[in-house]
């Protein structure tokens, strides 16, 4: 994430937190949500949000109560009215002052429950693919990203010319599925030249098993695993580190 867009949502979250009321709820922690579309050891979503509970603590005069939670568990099971459900008890007695979201499904999410929840409260949607996100509210701010994926496997010819197979490796979660459309569609103008193998519906164990033995002048893209067609989870450097030990093929991924 650039400099440049830490300062935007820093100035954003300032100007929220000092929108709220500054009587006696000066007394009061400021609240603050922030809700991961990913575990929180997920990197590199990880890095954001520990930048910007940073950045807040820091620049943030008053007392704040920082609330992080993950949309995850909650996909897994296609639970997000659950998920909302508990975010309406969690915050029975006062509403944050501002929710920040990072990635494409916990944006999706807080735009559709937000009106019923926190109808109130301010929100900054952060790394989220601006395609999949609803007009923007009075109280919605975006900083989407657009993810190239194309330049990806530009870049995986330009290192490796010889390269005829390229393996994606990715999971099955519901933010992965949309990832998951989102190629397919960018990846069509090299189907002439490079057959893709997808591995989105194996186990991780299935994976690095296909990864042993894939054919000469293959490469293997990561686009990150989170939850694998097994239901498993996993955190994203370990995995990429079991599967380097095993494969025989250059792996790229993008940051």
């Amino acid at each position: 994430m650039t400099r440049a867009l830490y300062c935007v949502i820093h100035a954003f979250c300032v100007a929220a937190l000092l929108s709220t009321t500054l009587s006696a709820a000066m007394a009061e922690p400021k609240r603050v949500l922030l809700i991961n579309s990913y575990g929180r050891d997920f990197a590199p979503w990880n890095e954001y949000t520990r930048e910007i509970r940073s950045e807040l603590q820091d620049e943030w005069k008053g007392p704040l109560d920082i609330c992080e939670l993950s949309l995850t568990s909650a996909l897994l099971g296609q639970g997000e009215r659950d998920f909302a459900n508990y975010l309406h008890v969690l915050f029975s007695d006062r509403e944050p002052d501002i929710i920040l979201t990072f990635g494409t499904a916990a944006a999706r999410f807080v735009q559709q429950f937000r009106p019923s929840l926190f109808p109130s409260t301010p929100v900054l949607l952060t790394t989220a693919d601006p395609q999949s996100l609803n007009s923007l509210s009075a109280d919605e701010t975006a900083v989407p990203v657009n993810i190239n994926f194309a330049a990806s496997i530009e870049n995986i010819e330009r290192v490796l010319p010889d390269t005829t197979n390229i393996a994606v490796v990715i999971g099955n979660s519901p933010q992965e599925r949309l990832f998951l459309e989102q190629m397919r569609t960018a990846f069509q103008p090299f189907a002439k030249r490079l057959t893709f193998t997808w591995f989105n519906e194996l186990s991780f164990n299935e994976m690095m098993t296909r990864a042993a033995k894939l054919p000469t002048h293959s490469a293997i893209f990561w686009c990150g695993l989170i939850v694998d067609a097994a239901g498993v989870s996993h955190q994203e450097f370990d995995a990429l580190t079991r599967l380097r030990a095993v494969t025989n093929a250059p792996i790229f991924f993008f940051r």
